[in-house]
């Protein structure tokens, strides 16, 4: 088995583990993630929920539309 591509320099070792938090941006600010994606014809068809900020390495829980805030149930298809 492969090991995650780490191509964060700024890591400290001392992360914060919120995996079960739902987050869009880290808690130092950054907005740049590591994921476990899918790709269907060139796109991004699924991905896995687990992620890790690429600047601190903290883990948290990645969003998708219905946890936005202005979700409405009627956009359901």
């Amino acid at each position: 088995m492969m090991n995650p591509i780490d191509y964060s320099k700024k890591r400290t070792g001392q992360s914060y583990d919120l995996s079960g938090i739902i987050l869009h941006e880290c808690l130092c600010g950054s907005d740049m993630w590591n994921l476990v994606v899918a790709f269907d014809d060139y796109e991004i068809s699924s991905y896995m929920l687990d992620m890790e900020c690429f600047h601190c390495g903290m883990r948290a829980k990645a969003p998708t539309p219905i946890d936005h805030p202005d979700y409405e149930e009627s956009n359901e298809y």
